[in-house]
């Protein structure tokens, strides 16, 4: 009797310890990620600058006149004029023959005053689709940050209550500036390809143009290092002219306060 007993303990035992173990109960959440790409918004070129404010002086009209509408005059309008990418040194060059201390200075197109990069050079067209032979390069190509802040060059002029040059042309897309009072191209005159001009700026420009009396009897006016727009994408392109002619913008002892290689 004992041993049946003992006979069945062992095999009480034997199934306890041959069933499976527990399967423990799988907890499910009910909490789900979902990942989405990081999209960030591109800056708008276009936006107003903080702070900034314009005016206007009037024009002293010398001879010849300037043209009723800029937009369809080539010394004021550069985007009736064509351009085509040349092979030049992409870098500051020396010309000799003498220096204007009061030219513009190009390098006040930055707030940190530096030396942009140059990744193209072209040659400016005449009205008749020639190319201008007055230089080698007659448009350089700047790199710039996107929606970066581009301001007047400083020059040694002042054509009144400290301004340095008159906007004679100005959109979107280009601006004109001239360093004289008299609306015309005896002077300096840069362009800028590719900027934004500062919304207040352009509808400062838009609501002189729009008055009736032509030429306009005011026109909006900058100093030197004041901002003018933002650029547009990663490049501007700016041409210089002296007297209506097209210079080399890369001339480093003209236009860059000698900063020579």
């Amino acid at each position: 009797m004992r041993r049946l007993v003992w006979v069945g303990v062992g095999l009480f035992l034997l199934i306890v310890l041959a069933r499976p173990a527990p399967v423990a109960a799988e907890v499910v959440s009910d909490t789900y990620h979902l990942y989405l790409p990081l999209v960030s918004k591109a800056p708008d070129p276009c936006a107003p600058i903080d702070g900034a404010s314009y005016t206007t002086l009037s024009v002293a009209y010398g001879d010849p006149l300037p043209p009723n509408d800029p937009a369809t005059d080539p010394g004021f309008n550069l985007g009736l004029l064509g351009y085509n990418e040349i092979d030049a040194a992409h870098s500051l060059v020396y010309y000799n023959g003498g220096e204007d201390p009061n030219a513009p200075i190009l390098y006040w197109l930055f707030g940190d005053h530096r030396t942009p990069e140059i990744p193209h050079t072209y040659q400016l067209h005449n009205s008749d689709g020639s190319v201008v032979t007055s230089y080698p390069v007659t448009m350089m190509g700047m790199a710039v940050t996107p929606a970066e802040i581009l301001y007047t060059p400083e020059s040694g002029y002042d054509i009144g209550s400290g301004y340095d040059a008159m906007v004679a042309y100005a959109t979107t897309e280009r601006i004109t500036l001239i360093y004289n009072r008299n609306d015309n191209l005896h002077g300096y005159a840069v362009y800028i390809e590719n900027i934004c001009v500062e919304p207040s700026l352009r509808a400062l420009f838009e609501s002189v143009e729009a008055d009736d009396s032509h030429p306009p009897s005011e026109l909006p006016v900058v100093a030197g290092g004041q901002p003018i727009g933002r650029a547009r994408g990663g490049e501007i392109r700016v041409v210089i002219r002296d007297q209506g002619t097209p210079m080399d913008p890369r001339a480093c002892n003209s236009w860059w306060g000698n900063r020579c290689p």
